[in-house]
């Protein structure tokens, strides 16, 4: 899993870039296989930092929540306490625009709020998510939704992991 990188494929293509013989994960049953992607939740701008490649390649974008290229809900998993709160991050994390939690667990769970489907428009490869509350991107839009890559498609990441775990496992016992 490589969360908000520009992972660079063939252009058309699951491989041939970074990556010469991994291919894209579609299938939460395969395994050797990659996941990358770059969030926003608006067209990302000409100069944006993620999701454009040079000539002949693109940006691999596989949407966690439906590995096969469709749109999907996704689970968002997020810390319920400002992470690292005295560091740069920790000071413009609020800005994103989740809202403030007060519960006394340490992760908050928000099942369906967004959804997210792989957009190739305008020269540019990334996930592109819809819903509420909107958020903003950090530090400008040329990065996108970066600071949440992680947090906003969690639940769909482990349970992917989880299954191929669990379909590694049964091959190699």
């Amino acid at each position: 899993m490589l969360l908000g990188g520009n992972v660079l494929v063939k252009a058309g293509s699951d491989r041939g870039g970074d990556f010469r013989h991994i291919r894209a994960c579609r299938s939460r049953d395969q395994l050797g296989c990659v996941i990358a992607f770059s969030t926003f939740n608006a067209p990302p701008p000409a100069n944006s930092i993620f999701g454009r490649a040079p000539a002949g390649k693109q940006v691999l974008c596989t949407n966690p929540a439906a590995l096969r290229g469709a749109a999907a809900k996704l689970d968002t998993v997020l810390p319920s306490a400002p992470f690292a709160p005295s560091t740069s991050l920790g000071k413009v994390t609020p800005g994103i625009g989740y809202p403030p939690f007060h519960v006394s667990t340490p992760w908050v769970e928000s099942d369906g709020v967004y959804t997210a489907q792989c957009s190739d428009a305008d020269g540019a490869s990334v996930l592109q998510i819809s819903g509420t509350p909107a958020l903003n991107a950090l530090p400008d839009a040329t990065w996108g939704l970066h600071l949440v890559d992680a947090n906003i498609a969690l639940g769909n990441l482990v349970k992917d992991v989880t299954r191929q775990a669990r379909r590694y496992l049964a091959k190699h016992r």
